[in-house]
């Protein structure tokens, strides 16, 4: 029955809550979505993450959508999150790469002697052992053992998308920890001059 209708009309049964027009939309456009997500993301796990964000959001905000061209709004959505995941990734492999150089050096300037380097170790400790057992279990495989996140998966017996999720959340923390450090030795440092 709902095969027959157009995305227009879709979108006005979904207004008024018609659930069978949402699975209708979904079935009709949720392979194309992640057929172009997993293109743009160059992994299914994510590029289905991101297409099931979408389909979320609409099943959300049906009351108050305004769409005139259903599947350009889909496509440009998905195109969106796509766009925002790969800035994410970019970031966190950024902050890590810049934050084990830093690291890195500061420990060859004076092996963990000066202050500010063991301060910092003790944040870094301390943030990590904050982090939820099994999120402190991914993320030091993932940066004691040097392990890939599929080699992590295979190991633990989950999903790749969540060992990487895990590795962010911890990053989050632990950049949460460390800026809060930092600022905290800025102001002490104010204090003694």
């Amino acid at each position: 029955m709902y095969k027959e209708i157009a995305d227009e009309k879709l979108i006005l049964l979904l207004k008024e809550d018609d659930r069978a027009a949402f699975d209708e939309i979904y079935s009709r456009y949720w392979e194309p979505l992640s057929t172009s997500a997993i293109k743009i993301t160059g992994s299914f796990d994510d590029a289905c993450d991101i297409v099931q964000d979408v389909f979320v959001n609409i099943w959300k905000h049906r009351k108050e959508l305004t769409i005139a061209y259903l599947k350009g709004y889909l496509f440009r959505s998905v195109r969106n999150g796509c766009i925002k995941y790969i800035q994410q990734s970019s970031r966190t492999t950024a902050f890590i790469q810049s934050f084990s150089i830093f690291y890195r050096h500061m420990l060859q300037v004076q092996p963990a002697s000066l202050p500010e380097v063991r301060e910092l170790q003790a944040v870094l400790e301390a943030a990590v052992s904050a982090l939820p057992h099994k999120m402190q279990e991914v993320y030091m495989m993932s940066r004691d053992q040097n392990l890939s996140y599929k080699e992590i998966a295979m190991r633990l017996n989950i999903a790749e998308a969540t060992v990487k999720k895990q590795v962010s959340n911890a990053l989050k923390h632990i950049r949460t920890e460390v800026k809060r450090a930092q600022v905290l030795l800025v102001f002490l440092t104010l204090l003694n001059l």
